[in-house]
């Protein structure tokens, strides 16, 4: 009989002190605890899947490390972020597009399928938009919980702040569709 894994293939263990790669790997376990919700995030601490003071701890020791992983989550923020911009400009335009269909429909039943068309595409913008932000703020929890509760991570980059914020303030909580 094989004796089942301690862990899932997803999770593995890295050392105390961790070179970058296991430092990835780290961010990435708290980017999926949190991802799958605070309840799973703790079920796994708790098995120790992700040790707390694996994830949070040696910060002095690790400190530079640290802030590199959190200047790739950075990165990641800003790449959504852009995602997320390029998405409402994207819409924007064929939103007016599908105006001017509208507008230049002469019989009722052209004008009717434009509307729902038009109606279609505003529907699956805000999916689009809403998954988006939901995993901005999935990526926002994760560098908080490595940085720790003293401050927002983001109070250091101002312009990425303001834009989160606005994302924030339009999506303020994911809600899954049944």
């Amino acid at each position: 009989l094989k004796r089942p894994a301690r862990f899932p293939p997803l999770l593995v263990r890295v050392p105390s002190r961790p070179s970058l790669p296991a430092a990835m790997v780290r961010a990435f376990g708290l980017v999926l605890a949190v991802a799958m919700g605070h309840g799973a995030a703790g079920a796994l601490l708790a098995k120790g899947a992700i040790r707390a003071n694996e994830a949070f701890g040696d910060l002095p020791a690790s400190m530079a490390k640290s802030d590199e992983v959190t200047g790739h989550m950075k990165g990641m923020v800003d790449g959504y972020v852009q995602k997320y911009d390029d998405e409402v400009a994207k819409f924007e335009e064929a939103d007016a597009a599908m105006q001017k269909v509208i507008d230049a429909s002469e019989d009722a039943e052209g004008k009717q399928r434009a509307i729902d068309e038009k109606l279609r595409l505003k529907e699956e913008h805000d999916e689009k938009l809403s998954g988006i932000a939901s995993f901005i703020r999935t990526l926002d929890s994760a560098v908080q919980a490595m940085r720790g509760g003293e401050k927002a991570w983001m109070d250091e980059y101002p312009d990425l702040k303001g834009k989160v914020d606005k994302i924030f303030e339009a999506y303020p909580v994911f809600v899954q569709k049944q």
